[in-house]
């Protein structure tokens, strides 16, 4: 019976994790936010077309040195071993409150700027195989805009995983809102990893005491 307790609380979990989001397109590179409404759409989903540099690694402040490639979001590199850098711009209403950005898993290492202020670092990125260390962790930043235009800036370099790219929605929402989005997912997480373990064990234990 507690197995299927377990896989009933997983279900229940997986119910109260789900939260509702609006999907915004990013057309050309532009996701444009200036009607976007906060309180009735607090969480948003991304999906659509950003600039895409293959093969290079450059800062925010350093500019492109080529015209970009369009490359849907999310979605996973043809060839997954390389590098590059993505770019998005983001165009608010003057009133805009502070929001924040969250990267649930770019395949590779990845850093990544918004409007000139850097995320969490995930794993160690480098333009060579041999000091690159990647890492899937989530990545996110609350920003309070000072202007009508923020400036999305992401590199990832892969060489290891058979996945590449940001394969994973990118949100953007009020932060409460996504502080909510995120103990939900954890508590998903925790309780759906408990319930593997306890069916786990009791088909070992079945299987032990088979006739």
């Amino acid at each position: 019976m507690l197995p299927q307790r377990i896989a009933l609380l997983a279900a229940l979990a997986l119910t109260t994790g789900c939260q509702s989001t609006t999907k915004k397109t990013v057309e050309s590179g532009v996701l444009d936010l200036r009607d976007w409404s906060f309180e009735a759409e607090p969480i948003l989903e991304l999906e659509g077309e950003w600039r895409f540099y293959p093969d290079v690694l450059f800062d925010p402040e350093q500019g492109p040195l080529r015209d970009p490639e369009w490359l849907f979001v999310p979605s996973r590199w043809e060839n997954p071993v390389g590098r590059g850098t993505y770019r998005m711009t983001v165009l608010l209403p003057e009133d805009a409150p502070p929001v924040r950005f969250e990267f649930d898993s770019i395949a590779g290492a990845s850093r990544a700027w918004i409007d000139g202020v850097p995320l969490p670092e995930a794993g160690v990125l480098t333009d060579t195989l041999e000091e690159t260390r990647e890492d899937l962790r989530r990545i996110g930043l609350t920003v309070i805009p000072f202007d009508t235009l923020l400036e999305v800036h992401v590199q990832v370099a892969n060489y290891r995983y058979r996945r590449g790219g940001i394969q994973y929605p990118v949100f953007i929402g009020l932060p409460e809102h996504m502080e909510r989005r995120q103990e939900r997912l954890l508590l998903v997480t925790a309780v759906s990893s408990i319930a593997l373990l306890t069916m786990g064990l009791g088909f070992l234990v079945l299987f032990a005491y088979r006739p």
